[in-house]
């Protein structure tokens, strides 16, 4: 067990002797300093932006750092400064309180802030429920041609063979286009839409065959590229930021690009290994971002899934928007129940908020709010676990532009590891340094300190 060193020190004595000057804090915009590390400590001053105040100490319970300012000292809520320099190397003190102070004066030039290293990936990964397929037929059976019809549940898989893995099902009855036929298997490939290659093998016993089965061309393969991502079958592809043209990502260096390539591609393998099946009872997407370049990558992209609590994201992002002023403490309340917690009493009473009485109402708010930054598959139309005694109107799904149907998603409540991927990287980079979509979407509706305090709240959540 690794050894932490703390500092303490006594009352009136609280300053870390041998603290590095060059790690330094500025408010982001206007601080309050206070007599112990929490809000019910006396205010004893404040800061603005503009100057630098050296860090000399930091709590060891709370997220408060201790500045040296003239005419005394003065503890900091840490969201709401930029820090210079590294503060893991700032001593521990304790949380004893310091005197009262003259009006804060910066005592060293301002320098500018340090973005900390930012975590590699975001990850988000959603498993979906038992899907509904339905194919299309890419010609008309009624033209010439060969076809191939179930009159029971039949599998398509990746190859011809059982061994290869199940991308989806035969719907009974339904005429499907036969594309070619192997030599050595009793097996036969059909023009299949519902995967990214358009194409899936089915046992030819299994069906009924209308047309000339010979006249079509022949394969004797036994290899099909499976578990290795051909272009055929591109479960991994590069994703593009939704919003506009006004907002680009930093250029992507060769290593970035290869290094998220090779780990989308493990994941996929990793799925696989778990039984996952594109466009089955077993479907699941994934979505990765580095986020000191802006590079991503989608797994299976396009299918929509139930957002079910995650979509208390897309409200929290909402309420920060709406709110010209900080929080109330009711409001406040409700806020940490919904994401600490996942109360959806308390969520049902912020869409009440937004709606201005109408929860209804509300949760348009919430999908007008997160379409603007073109997240456009995510959406919530009504309450959690509505009122059974409250009158309201038939709540009405939303179509969008994506597979609706195989993850068979809540048709009220839907979202995309894509869009919630998006969302998360805005508010970082919001928080980081006060840029990125939010900023230029919202304007100053959204704050550097209420992005910093979005970024807590998800921190705080502990659910698993």
């Amino acid at each position: 067990m690794a050894l932490i060193g703390v500092v303490l020190i006594a009352v009136g004595s609280t300053v870390a002797h041998g603290a590095d000057p060059t790690i330094t804090a500025e408010a982001i915009d206007h601080a309050k300093l206070r007599s112990g590390p929490g809000v019910t400590y006396d205010e004893i001053g404040a800061i603005d932006k503009g100057a630098a105040y050296p860090v000399i100490g930091r709590s060891a319970h709370f997220p408060w750092l201790l500045l040296s300012v003239t005419g005394g000292q003065g503890w900091v809520f840490t969201d709401l400064v930029k820090v210079t320099g590294n503060i893991q190397s700032v001593p521990f003190v304790s949380d004893s309180t310091v005197g009262s102070m003259a009006s804060a004066t910066p005592t060293i030039v301002q320098t500018a802030p340090i973005q900390t290293a930012a975590p590699i990936l975001n990850l988000t990964l959603t498993l979906g429920a038992t899907p509904s397929l339905t194919a299309t037929v890419t010609s008309s059976p009624h033209l010439p041609g060969v076809y191939a019809t179930a009159s029971d549940t039949v599998n398509v898989r990746y190859g011809p063979g059982t061994d290869t893995p199940r991308i989806g099902k035969l719907i009974p009855g339904q005429p499907y286009r036969v594309t070619r036929r192997h030599t050595q298997f009793k097996w036969i490939e059909i023009a299949y839409d519902p995967v990214a290659g358009g194409h899936g093998w089915v046992f030819i016993d299994a069906v009924k065959i209308t047309g000339n089965l010979y006249s079509l061309p022949t394969t004797s393969a036994i290899s099909f590229g499976y578990p290795t991502l051909t272009p055929t079958q591109n479960m991994v592809v590069t994703a593009l930021p939704p919003w506009s043209g006004t907002i680009t990502p930093a250029p992507v260096s060769g290593n970035i690009s290869s290094t998220l390539d090779d780990l989308g591609n493990r994941i996929f393998s990793a799925l696989l290994s778990e039984k996952f099946e594109p466009g089955t009872d077993r479907q699941a997407s994934a979505f990765l971002m580095d986020l000191r370049s802006g590079a991503a990558t989608s797994l299976n992209p396009g299918v929509a899934y139930s957002a079910m609590s995650l979509i208390k994201i897309p409200i929290l992002l909402t309420v920060y928007r709406t709110l010209d002023n900080p929080p109330t403490p009711e409001q406040a309340q409700w806020i940490s129940e919904m994401m600490i917690c996942s109360n959806n009493d308390a969520s049902n009473a912020l869409l009440k908020l937004l709606g201005e009485g109408d929860v209804i109402n509300g949760a348009r708010v919430v999908t007008q709010t997160i379409n603007q930054l073109g997240l456009k598959n995510t959406f919530i139309v009504g309450p959690f676990e509505a009122d059974p005694r409250a009158t309201q109107a038939p709540l009405v799904p939303i179509k969008t532009s994506i597979d609706q149907v195989s993850a068979d998603p809540d048709p009220f409540n839907q979202t995309t590891p894509n869009d919630l991927g998006y969302a998360l990287a805005a508010i970082y980079q919001c928080a980081l340094d006060g840029t990125g979509s939010m900023a230029a979407v919202f304007g100053g509706k959204i704050s550097e300190t209420e992005c910093r305090q979005m970024i807590r709240l998800l921190s705080a959540d502990k659910i698993g």
